[in-house]
């Protein structure tokens, strides 16, 4: 969530030491009770895959301080619980350090209308206030690491590309169905990157 969902589950997820350079993710807030009561999201009957997804920089690249690109993920289609390979580019054209507001609307389709999930700890349509007090005691995975990557603040500026990598999700991520992530960040009232996300699960 990092991509928003693939942010969500770095912001959210704990971290768990893998085997073959395989990062893996645990995300128990998706076991809270208002998910498990919610009529967004149902029980699964089968295993989901990630059969779609449409990636948009919704920001203006004159005047952003952070240009994301160039993210790809696999296998196709992805299966969950699975290994989820990802690979990304983004250039961060000044140091970011905090204070850094997010926004995330997340949204699923129900029929023709778009319905906008709630906000659990840190997972769904969220404000954050702070994404650098947020990611304080983060541990940047092995992938990060190996290309010096920050995932914590400060975000030193320079141009940053995350070669394919894997990532473990042990839990089935969103049930079936078309969702759609919209995520701002900024600093000091200035964007620093907006980013449009529609995947569908079958």
């Amino acid at each position: 969530m990092k991509h928003l969902i693939l942010l969500a589950v770095v912001v959210a997820a704990v971290l768990v030491s893998g085997e073959d350079g395989i990062v893996k993710f645990k995300i128990p807030l998706l076991s809270h009770p208002m998910f498990a009561d919610s009529k967004i999201f149902t029980p699964q009957e089968k295993t989901p895959q990630l059969t779609n997804y449409v990636f948009k920089n919704c920001g203006d690249p004159k005047t952003d301080l952070a240009k994301v690109g160039n993210i790809v993920l696999g296998p196709d289609p992805v299966t969950f619980p699975g290994v989820l390979t990802v690979s990304f580019q983004v250039n961060i054209t000044k140091t970011l350090d905090a204070p850094l507001k997010g926004q995330v609307v997340l949204s699923r389709k129900t029929g023709d209308t778009w319905i906008k999930i709630p906000c659990i700890g840190v997972i769904g349509s969220c404000d954050y206030s702070d994404v650098c007090d947020l990611l304080k005691n983060a541990v940047c995975p092995p992938p990060f690491q190996a290309k010096s990557i920050p995932c914590k603040c400060p975000f030193s500026q320079g141009n940053f590309v995350l070669p394919t990598s894997k990532f473990e999700v042990d839990v089935p991520v969103f049930p079936t169905g078309d969702y759609h992530a919209h995520g701002e960040l900024t600093s000091n009232s200035q964007r620093v990157a907006c980013i449009d996300l529609f995947v569908s699960f079958a």
